[in-house]
């Protein structure tokens, strides 16, 4: 035997409740849209913060690559296309890699000076070069994606919680 509940009323206040219920989704659809650029500004400032060494004044492939793509169902950040083709190490940054441990590579390490400084050692970003480096050590991973992953999370709980 199942319950029956049957409730007797004004329609006009049905009809308002359901108005008001459209019009939270509405609006909560809005605030979730808007969280798009929040967290690409997000993903960027973990990325440029996890740097183990310094940009010095160079182009910024991965941060520059990281952009919100709207859809009709909601939006992403980050097109794995546009981030193969331009930052190709992007899945390398975020899960770590040690693919290259091992190999030799020609280049040097150049902290921006124009004669080599004992005092800058382990500074500055590997360039081509004249010299053979050996990669010692495995790339760590950072986590952007799941770390930005978290910050929606965050921000999209604060929105149902009314906060």
């Amino acid at each position: 035997m199942g319950l029956r509940v049957i409730i007797k009323g004004d329609q006009q206040i049905f009809d308002d409740i359901e108005k008001d219920i459209e019009f939270m989704n509405a609006n909560m659809k809005a605030q979730v849209k808007a969280i798009g650029p929040e967290a690409a500004v997000k993903m960027r400032s973990i990325i440029a913060d996890g740097k183990i060494r310094p940009q010095s004044g160079e182009p910024t492939k991965l941060e520059n690559n990281i952009n919100v793509e709207y859809s009709n169902d909601g939006w992403g950040v980050g097109d794995i296309e546009g981030l193969k083709k331009n930052a190709p190490h992007w899945a390398a940054i975020n899960w770590g890699s040690d693919h290259l441990v091992g190999t030799e590579v020609y280049g040097q390490f150049s902290p921006g000076e124009a004669k080599p400084n004992p005092k800058a050692y382990g500074q500055g970003r590997l360039k081509k070069g004249p010299y053979k480096v050996k990669i010692e050590k495995p790339i760590e991973p950072k986590n952007y994606i799941e770390k930005t992953i978290t910050f929606v999370r965050n921000q999209i709980n604060n929105i149902r919680l009314g906060k």
